[in-house]
Formats: structure tokens, sequence, C-alpha cells
């Protein structure tokens, strides 16, 4: 089986389960607006499948996938949509601008963010579909809140709700009725039918049900949920094989205090999460299970199970957003995806920051109006970090403290000030976790696939269209195409230079460069401008670090405070403990680029890919949100720790110290 083919399984596997479903019921896919939808097919499925990829190559797995995919697409002409139509309405048309985002509904419809809806109508009949009662503002899925206070604050809106409902009789019954949406007035939607709920009716669809409609209600919604179910069983299977007894155990504890943590009262306790995760070391395994599938259990469960029991009482329920660049994003996202301005974005250049905006929008597809979604995605993303601190440090010591490089970058991520980013809605992490996944490529492309280094050069890229910062960092990913044996001193690195494999560094740089002219390009069709920063915000952020600026005791004055500030993750910058491990990880750096005798321990490829991290620092001077430019760095600093800290204190040779 080729090496890509779990990739088109996993692609096929999302896309039967969050396709929307007509047919109502426990997981019937996007919006995923449930509880055990929203965790079981938003956040496990694709970790479960990463790690029991082996599942694609059953035939009983494939057989489920194309079986569920056809129950959807076959259901999806046939089927009227069950549920309630509603559309709702400003007073009037919308048109300006918001934090520099186009607004323009110019006949006042509202969107949700519902596959199910006509999304993309000019004039929709439903913007949302309603499936169960509404008791407070807060379950309404009414994100386009965050439009109209910024159009028409204080304004009432018109929800305008129709449907069918056949009782416990077997007579359809229609409905019609407009609800006042505003500011005067308790929102709460339970539209009685026969005196009862219109929700608890045997069968609700938005039009005259049809003869199939009335057969299916009893038994059709059972369908999707008992496959997705057979699905998750099988994923689950394949990945739990490399598991032993004792690794079973720390997941079923570690993930029972992490779900304690999430339910703690007391932010700074819920904040110990990523100090649990350290309770992973303490599992003993026999040599050959200590593999990278057996370290993503140890660590990830508990993680994970953090931020699903964290998460709950967002699912289902829409966000008001701050007055500030994450409520530019989601305006971003709507004109994206709900007004069809898939290439301009939102603004004819990037003054925030450009691919974050097709980010948030893609998760409010998926997860509807909450914005759980960009809680998962980013606690998905620091997670893949943690994993990859801990590959870096495995080129150069034990299993355990791999792992424990893993933990010392999820706990420098909740212990210090990057925690707040978590779920914020900005682009830091997204790039960041982009960038992991260029590196994840490029080692890959080590075995001489230029598939693979493709592949890094186009995550490269997103990682600089999610934060520009990056630009200088990514071509330095070149060198992580450098064998793990080649130490930082310079004599392996000579030697190391030369072991690239050329062919795979000319596809990664080339397709890089290609896809930065493309960025340019649309740049230069929206403003005439042929440019990369034209509108951007490095006017705002710009040391000012030019070869005419060198002896300029201003310039360097940004230029350190910019540098302090990414080693300290504070502002202003100061020394704080909480940043030990970046600060320590930086410490090692320099002492083996000063050719000092641990450079010999440090791989070549990491110190230069960490050198190159840091490089943005000099040119981009960050002013708010502290800790948000350390956090690509933070996993690099892990890895350099754990391999100083591991022949520190094994005092083994190099050769003996990844074993």
């Amino acid at each position: 089986m080729s090496s890509f083919a779990p990739a088109l399984w996993f692609v096929l596997l999302l896309i039967g389960a969050w396709w929307p479903s007509r047919i109502v019921g426990p997981l019937d896919g996007a919006p995923l607006d449930r509880a055990a939808e929203a965790i079981l097919l938003g956040l496990l499925l694709p970790w479960l499948f990463w790690l029991g990829r082996d599942v694609s190559r059953m035939r009983a797995f494939r057989i489920v996938v194309v079986a569920l995919i056809a129950w959807k697409a076959a259901t999806f002409v046939a089927v009227t949509q069950q549920g309630l139509c509603a559309q709702v309405r400003a007073p009037q048309p919308l048109s300006g601008e918001a934090f520099t985002i186009r607004i323009d509904e110019p006949r006042g419809f509202l969107r949700s963010w519902d596959l199910r809806a006509d999304l993309w109508a000019d004039e929709p009949r439903c913007t949302v579909i309603l499936t169960r009662p509404l008791g407070t503002a807060l379950e309404f899925p009414a994100w386009f809140v965050n439009i109209a206070d910024q159009m028409i604050p204080r304004q009432a809106l018109t929800m305008n709700v129709s449907g069918v409902a056949i009782g416990n009789a077997g007579e359809p019954q229609a409905m019609t009725e407009t609800v006042r949406l505003g500011e005067d007035r308790v929102w709460s939607f339970d539209p009685q039918a026969g005196g009862a709920g219109i929700f608890e009716s045997r069968l609700v669809t938005i039009n005259q049900p049809t003869t199939i409609d009335r057969v299916l209600a009893p038994w059709a919604w059972l369908i999707t949920p008992a496959l997705c179910v057979v699905i998750l069983g099988l994923v689950l299977s394949v990945a739990i094989q490399p598991l032993t007894l004792s690794a079973m155990a720390w997941i079923a504890l570690g993930s029972a205090g992490a779900v304690a943590l999430a339910a703690a009262p007391l932010l700074w306790v819920q904040r110990l999460i990523g100090l649990l995760v350290f309770g992973a070391i303490a599992v003993r395994l026999p040599a050959d299970k200590r593999t990278a599938s057996t370290a993503a259990w140890l660590i990830g469960a508990p993680w994970l199970a953090f931020f699903a029991a964290w998460s709950l009482p967002s699912i289902g329920r829409l966000t008001a957003y701050s007055m500030d660049d994450w409520l530019a994003y989601q305006l971003a996202g709507y004109r994206i995806y709900l007004n069809g301005h898939w290439i301009e974005g939102g603004t004819l250049a990037f003054d925030y920051q450009a691919l974050y905006r097709w980010i948030s929008g893609a998760l409010h597809l998926i997860f509807g109006d909450s914005s759980v979604g960009e809680i998962y995605w980013d606690a998905s993303l620091l997670l893949a970090g943690a994993l990859l601190a801990y590959r870096l440090a495995r080129a150069r010591a034990p299993f355990g403290w791999g792992l424990a490089a893993a933990a010392m970058t999820l706990a420098t991520l909740t212990i210090a000030t990057p925690w707040y980013i978590i779920g914020r809605g900005l682009s830091e992490i997204s790039a960041a976790g982009l960038a992991f996944a260029a590196i994840a490529c490029l080692i890959r492309a080590r075995g001489g696939d230029w598939r693979w280094a493709m592949g890094g050069a186009v995550m490269g890229a997103a990682a600089f269209f999610a934060r520009q910062n990056h630009l200088l960092w990514m071509p330095c990913l070149v060198f992580v195409l450098m064998p793990d044996d080649v130490g930082a001193d310079v004599r392996s690195l000579r030697a190391g230079i030369a072991r690239i494999p050329w062919k795979q560094a000319g596809v990664y740089l080339g397709g890089f460069a290609l896809l930065i002219v493309a960025f340019m390009a649309r740049t230069w069709y929206f403003t005439g401008q042929f440019s990369l920063f034209f509108g951007t915000s490095l006017r705002n952020n710009d040391t000012g670090l030019r070869p005419w600026h060198l002896f300029d005791t201003e310039v360097w004055s940004k230029v350190g405070h910019s540098l302090t500030g990414l080693v300290f993750m504070n502002e202003p910058p100061r020394a704080d403990v909480r940043s030990l491990v970046v600060i320590t990880g930086t410490v090692v750096g320099v002492l083996a680029a000063l050719q000092l005798p641990i450079a010999r321990r440090i791989p070549g490829g990491l110190l230069l890919t960490a050198i190159g991290s840091v490089l943005a620092a000099f040119l981009a001077h960050s002013h708010g949100y502290p800790g948000r430019f350390t956090i690509h760095l933070i996993p690099l600093a892990g890895a350099l720790t754990a391999i100083a800290a591991a022949g520190m204190i094994t005092g083994a040779p190099v050769s003996r110290l990844s074993r």
C-alpha cells in the first residue's frame, strides 16, 4: 500500500463523519454542536486515526467508511432536511467596515455557521436549521450578533421560523412563528404543537415530509451513529496495539486526573495540566515499546482529555468575541466563507495575519457557531509541538528524556504566559503548528521521497501565511534534512551540510519560493503592489534594524527588548522562572554555537533550525500578547534542554544516549 494511502482514507473518513446529515440524531455530522459528536468526531477521531492509521489497510474499515459516505449521499438526495427552518434578518441592510474588515449583507440576512442551511444563497430561505429547544441566548446559533453589534448595536433582529411537525396522530401540522431578538427581550425558543414541545414530535422537517421521510423517521437516525461507533471501535483497536498494561494504566489515571483539573474552580489549578503529563516519564516500558506512538499516547491522552473536559461549556454555545484581533479574524472568516470572498479574504492587504481567517472560518463550518473548534485546533497543534520536541530529543537522548522534552513543552505553554492564547483565536499557534508539520515532513523527506519535501514546502509557506514573522525561519528548515548523527561542532556541520539530500532541499526551497511569489501576486492583484509586506502590521512592529542602522542605539534597544521578550515570554520583558525551559534551551544553543564541548551532543540540524527561529526577533518587535512570539520556539528549547540534561546526568557517549 502506498505511504500516502492512509492520508486518502483519512480524508474520506472525515468527509463521512463530518458531512451534515439530513436526518437529525447523535453523531450526525456538522455542525458538531453536541458534546458527544464534538469530542468524539471533532477532537478524538483525527488523533485516533493518526495513532492507528494502519486501520486503513483493513477491508472492514474501508467498507464502513464507504457505507457512511454512501448513506449520507443517498439521504442527502432523497430525504427532506429534518428540523425547523429559521431565517434571521436585521432591520436594515448591513454595509461598512469593522476592524478594517468589509461587511456586506445588502438584504440584511444574518447567516449562522450551518452547512444544512442556504448558506450561499443571495436570499436564503433558511439561515440556520433548528433541531432543539433554545433556553438561553448563548444556546442560540447566533454567531451573527458579533456582526450586528458592530453595524447596528442595540437594534432588534427578526427570526422567522417555519416547518412541519408530525405528532403521534400522524397528521402533519405546519408551523410558522416570528421571534424578536433584542437586548430588551429574553432569548428563548421552544415552540409547541398539540400541547407538547415541537421537537418531541415523531418527525419535524423544514418542508412537507414525503413518504420516504415517514418510513425512515422511526429508525434511520440510528444508521449514522452506528457506523460512526463501528469506525471508532476499529480505529481504537488498532491504535492501542502498541500499549502495555502499565501504559494503559497511566493513560486511564492521567486522563482522570486531567478531567479533575479541568473541573477545578481555580484557574491556577487548571493550568497544572502541563505538569501532570510529567507523570508519563514514570511508566516503565520494554525497549520495543518505546516508540513515537506510545509517547503520543502517554503524553497526548491526558492533554486531550483535559481540553475535552475544559471545553464542555463552549460546545454548542456562541462566543461574544472581545474587541480586538480575535473579532477581526472572525469577521474576515464570515466574509470569506459566507459571503464568498474566497481570495480577497476580507481585506485587500493583510493588516491582520493572513491565513488564520481561513482557518477560523473552516472550523466554524465544522463546529457551528461555537468556537470550541478553535480550542481543539490549538490544543492539537500544541500537542504536535510536544511530540516534535520528543522526536528531536530522541535523536540524542533516551526515551524518558524524549518524554521529558514533550512534557517541558506542554508545561511551559500552560504554566507560563502563552496559556491565555489557547482557543483565543489568534494566529501564533496555527503558524507554529504548521511549522511543526513542515519540520515533520522534512524529517520524512530524508528517506528520499521528494513528495514529503513538497509537503514541507506547503506547510512552511502556510506557516508564513499564518504569521509573517516566520519568513526568515522557514528557509532555515532545510537544515532539518541533515541526518540526526550530525553534531553541532564545526567539523560535523561541514560534513553534515554535504550530506543534505539536495534534491529534496531544492524541492522544499523551490516550492516555498513559488508559494511566496503566489502570495505577492495576490497582493498585487488587489492593491497593485507586488510586495510581501505592503499593508501589513510590520509598520507597527518594525525594529528598524537595517545595515545602515548597525550603530543606532535606539534600534538595538528595540532589538534587545524583542529578544528578551522572546526568551522571558512577558511584556515588558523581565526574568520569569516560568520561562526556565526557554532560557535553558537558549543557553544550550548559545554554548553549542560558541563551539563548547556540548556542541558535539547537540544535533546540528536542530541547532541551526533553532537559530533560524529567532531571526525574526531582530526585525519585528512584539508589543502586546506576551508569549505569543515564543510559541514556535518552545518545543525546540525543550528538545535542546532534554538533550543537554541527558548528557550531563548520564554522562554516556552520544552513540548510546538515544537508546
